[in-house]
């Protein structure tokens, strides 16, 4: 009798598993951004180098900055504005919230501006955090890094 109830036992442990599978965490959703973002910005920091002399005078300390997403999935690609150039972005957003963009274009003939970094965390509907950007002029040649700090709202 002892024998029976020792491979009962041992059958209904071995078809429980055993291996300590537990349930897995659902993954995390995707926040949806779309929409037009609108705020400031505020330089920190400009750096001129080259025919660039006067660059950061005339950028002064910040001003508005507009973003206008559209998403697919974890995709972005929209326009933002840095005062009032306009350009095409692109990056994407990640379960943790984080929005990170890069994008450029031309401002005038001759100078181009370089967005090399843009990361931001969303909270509710506001994105904010860190920028820097680089503006180039061809002829002369010369160019101004500028970094700063942004926040925007939905």
């Amino acid at each position: 009798m002892r024998l029976v109830a020792l491979l009962v036992t041992m059958v209904v442990v071995s078809a429980c598993g055993g291996g300590g599978n537990s349930p897995t965490a659902p993954t995390p959703a995707t926040p949806t951004v779309t929409g037009q973002y609108t705020g400031t910005y505020r330089i920190d920091n400009c750096t001129e180098t080259g025919a660039a002399s006067g660059f950061c005078i005339a950028i002064g300390t910040g001003g508005g900055h507009v973003f206008t997403p559209q998403q697919s999935g974890s995709n972005l690609a929209g326009t933002m504005a840095v005062g009032g150039f306009n350009f095409p972005v692109s990056g994407s957003v990640g379960t943790d919230n984080v929005v990170a963009l890069s994008g450029g274009g031309q401002l005038i003939p001759g100078a181009n501006l370089s967005l090399s970094t843009w990361r931001g965390n969303l909270i509710g509907s506001t994105i904010a955090g860190s920028m820097q950007f680089v503006i180039t002029t061809t002829d002369p040649f010369g160019s101004a890094t500028v970094r700063g700090t942004f926040s925007i709202t939905k």
